[in-house]
């Protein structure tokens, strides 16, 4: 499940041996409780508390609770940044631009841009003159890049939302 941790509560085992957590994770759609054993603890405090959006990895564990308060709570097993699973699995970065509107100055801020973030991902440049014509340039191995939140950003800032498409 993805979403950012939420109400994140550490407290003492009863014999003394330990801390086990309890955290909710909070998405557009809900909230739902998950249970950290005080094996896990130690490993994933820091991602957990980290605010960052999160993929997590859980099972379900045996009803809790009486009555109406009866419910279903998931044991935590992993969790990873969205933002490091996102770099991991992207091998191709694609950036959409209109060439009626792209300038001199732009063009040396992306070639700035794509060389201050070195890394795996290959870079693909899409320039489209709209209803006319769309040239596809592979950039070379000298602009692969990073996928980063960071290079993103700032591509949105030169450029506009949504011009880069990670696959």
């Amino acid at each position: 499940m993805g979403g950012v941790v939420a109400e994140y509560q550490e407290r003492a085992i009863k014999n003394g041996t330990g801390k086990y957590a309890f955290f909710k994770l909070e998405d557009q759609f809900g909230t739902i409780e998950f249970h950290v054993a005080s094996a896990k603890l130690n490993d994933y405090r820091e991602v957990l508390t980290s605010g960052e959006p999160l993929l997590i990895n859980g099972t379900v564990d045996a009803p809790f609770g009486e009555g109406e308060s009866t419910r279903e709570r998931l044991r935590f097993m992993d969790a990873k940044p969205l933002a490091s699973i996102r770099a991991e699995r992207s091998s191709l970065m694609e950036i959409r631009l209109n060439a009626d509107l792209i300038t001199d100055d732009q063009m040396a801020t992306l070639h700035k841009l794509l060389r201050q973030f070195p890394g795996p991902c290959h870079t693909r440049l899409r320039l489209e003159i709209p209803q006319r014509s769309e040239t596809v340039l592979d950039l070379g191995d000298e602009f692969k890049v990073a996928a980063a939140d960071e290079l993103l950003a700032k591509l949105e800032q030169v450029f506009g939302e949504r011009v880069a498409v990670l696959r």
